[in-house]
């Protein structure tokens, strides 16, 4: 018997060799970890892929409420029509590209933007702070806007009015021919007639321009304005369906009416409007005087307080209760007003026609209290809420994309 061969001699097998071998021929321990680590890849590719699948959701479902479902969200209700938040971004984007046009030109050249007035640094930066708040609030005030002009067309509707698409081409070729041509001012040499007493001059025609001279100005036009074609044309409808709403609202109004002749003194206190009347009681003062010395009424002022003839309706509710019940020559008591205290003078009460001016007024004031009272119908809701305002404002420029701030914290109707 050949002697063994001592174990540390012995030829080593391979560990390459020895896991073929094991591989070969497995034991069920080995399976059994197998299959562990088999089910292990599957759940961990299986939870790889759900969470790609969920990500995709969530970006898709982002892009989706911001390009399609956002737009649609609505700004206000007026009645049962809504003005979506994608109708007001439209609206707002020729604004804000104006505004900003001012801001860079304020920044390069401020003699540009205002080449009459002060260009010190504190009025430049007045004036930039100006332009910088009209951009925060400008959803709101476009937002109005588009409220308003919704109350309007309805109303119009509501009385069978319309306005005509050719009557919106006239309008425009008017209002370009108007700032390529402006009027021609009188020369002192040559005063225009003075009308008869009672009678009242004619309205000019309106100056417009040939077809090619038009399509040349309003290409030009819409160009420098940042507007389309459509958008132009919507602003110009809804500036005369407002025109034709307020003369429908004003065709009652009497052409001949009691008014009065009236001389006012404007304070901003209590305390200056009881001196200043003890001064006219006791002839110390009369009220012409102190209106050309201290009347806050710049518009009457030099004229030593005469406001002409008015029939009601012009100045304020209060006004109209004082003057109507003063007799001729009477002196009022300090009355309160929207303006400030008023001292009045009745100088002249009679039964008088209304002139194309008293009539262009009252009409802007029955226009004024019509849209106010339209306003306040509950119908018509506001929904611009913080999260709503923050989307059109990063839309529109305002904001930067996934910028936010103290914007969300604003109350409604800021």
């Amino acid at each position: 018997m050949s002697p063994r061969t001592p174990v540390a001699n012995r030829p080593r097998e391979s560990k390459s060799a020895a896991v073929r071998a094991a591989l070969a021929n497995p034991s069920r321990r080995q399976l059994s970890k197998w299959e562990r680590e088999r089910r292990q890849r599957r759940l961990l590719v299986s939870a790889a892929g759900a969470l790609l699948v969920v990500v995709v959701l969530v970006v898709a479902f982002g892009a989706v409420r911001e390009l399609v479902w956002r737009p649609n969200e609505p700004a206000a209700w007026v009645y049962d029509e809504k003005i979506p938040l994608g109708a007001l971004v439209q609206r707002m984007k020729p604004q804000i590209a104006a505004i900003d046009a001012e801001l860079a030109r304020l920044a390069t050249d401020p003699s540009s933007v205002n080449p009459s007035g002060s260009t010190s640094p504190q009025s430049i930066q007045q004036q930039i702070q100006t332009l910088q708040n009209q951009r925060l609030t400008a959803a709101d005030q476009v937002l109005t806007d588009m409220i308003d002009e919704e109350l309007v067309r309805l109303e119009l509707e509501r009385r069978g009015l319309r306005v005509t698409p050719e009557e919106i081409t006239e309008r425009i070729n008017v209002d370009l021919a108007r700032a390529r041509r402006p009027p021609e001012q009188p020369t002192p040499t040559t005063p225009p007639p003075t009308p008869a007493p009672g009678t009242f001059p004619s309205p000019t025609v309106p100056p417009t321009l040939t077809a090619s001279e038009f399509e040349t100005a309003y290409q030009d036009l819409l160009q420098r304005i940042n507007f389309t074609d459509a958008q132009y044309r919507a602003y110009t409808e809804a500036i005369l369906q407002k025109e034709k709403l307020r003369a429908a609202l004003a065709a009652d109004i009497p052409t001949v009416q009691e008014q009065v002749h009236v001389r006012r003194l404007t304070v901003g206190t209590q305390e200056e409007a009881t001196a200043a009347l003890a001064q006219i009681r006791t002839g110390e003062k009369t009220l012409e005087e102190l209106a050309r010395e201290k009347s806050l009424d710049l518009t009457s002022r030099n004229a030593g307080g005469d406001l002409g003839w008015l029939p009601r309706g012009i100045e304020s509710t209060q006004f109209d209760d004082a003057a109507f019940r003063l007799q001729i020559g009477e002196i009022s008591e300090p009355v309160v007003t929207p303006q400030g205290f008023e001292i009045l003078e009745l100088l002249g009460k009679e039964t008088r026609p209304v002139s194309p001016d008293q009539l262009d007024r009252l009409s802007l004031r029955r226009m004024e209290q019509w849209l106010r009272q339209a306003r306040e119908d509950p119908a018509v809701r506001r929904e611009l809420t913080g999260d709503r305002r923050e989307w059109v404002l990063r839309q529109t420029g305002i904001l930067g994309r996934g910028q936010s701030g103290p914007l969300s914290n604003l109350p409604r109707g800021f």
